[in-house]
């Protein structure tokens, strides 16, 4: 599977109930459509290994790829709401507080996120239900 890394794509947990309302959300808000999607769990994710040598192996992080470069956690966050509109691209004021310090709380809730909001069986990101989702 070939994957376009210049066009902006937003990888998530596909078996976090928190994860796949965020990507629904994303879906809904992206009004000009350009955030595509996918399951870190997916064939996307497993092509995307071979791109990049230090993709992460852990799904407790979010990627977020564009124009060829690769961010994560705190950062994959808050580069990728750039495409959304008023006032949803607000918070792209915290990339201003040191990395560390947000990926702090990123982690707090990565690792916490199963217990507090639930974990399914089935990804919510279905391909055939929007041509933004990959496989």
């Amino acid at each position: 599977m070939n994957v376009d890394i210049d066009q902006p794509l937003l990888l998530l947990d596909g078996e976090c109930v928190l994860c796949n309302g965020l990507g629904l959300r994303i879906l809904h808000l992206d009004r000009k459509k350009k955030i595509r999607m996918s399951s870190l769990q997916g064939q996307t994710s497993e092509s995307l290994k071979r791109v990049f040598p230090h993709f992460p192996t852990s799904i407790d992080t979010i990627v977020y790829i564009e124009k060829g470069d690769m961010h994560l956690r705190s950062d994959a966050v808050l580069r990728m709401i750039k495409h959304l509109p008023f006032p949803h691209y607000l918070p792209i004021i915290f990339l201003i507080i040191p990395r560390f310090i947000r990926n702090f709380f990123y982690d707090i809730v990565a690792r916490n996120r199963k217990k507090w909001f639930g974990s399914t069986d089935t990804c919510a990101l279905i391909p055939e239900k929007d041509a933004r989702i990959l496989p």
